[in-house]
């Protein structure tokens, strides 16, 4: 008998503490955020992470006319990481936007630049 109310009561804190920090979660991941709003790039390209936080579903987007950049990704759901990839530049130097939105019409615009390679 006492093994099952010492079983019970310790099933109990379990799910008590397994509630407490999934509304922790949600407490701290409502509104989105990322690591960093501004990146400096070296002319040579590559990949940098981008770490976006949120408890919901996020999108992201670079500019229309960026056709010198990509991401691994455009969505995704709770905390993750986007990569965003550059191209070697050989000219002056350039710039775009990635803007990332959640399903709460929240916004945040990251300004790249990336460094002439002449």
């Amino acid at each position: 008998m006492k093994r099952k109310i010492l079983y019970a009561l310790a099933s109990a804190c379990l799910l008590l503490a397994a509630v407490s920090c999934t509304e922790k979660y949600r407490d701290e991941y409502k509104h989105l955020r990322v690591d960093r709003t501004y990146l400096k790039l070296e002319s040579e390209g590559g990949e940098i992470p981008i770490m976006v936080y949120y408890s919901g579903s996020w999108n992201a987007a670079i500019d229309e006319d960026c056709n010198w950049a990509s991401l691994d990704r455009t969505s995704g759901k709770g905390i993750g990481t986007i990569h965003f990839n550059c191209e070697k530049n050989s000219f002056t130097a350039r710039e775009t936007n990635l803007t990332l939105s959640n399903d709460k019409k929240e916004s945040i615009t990251i300004n790249i630049v990336q460094n002439a390679g002449i």
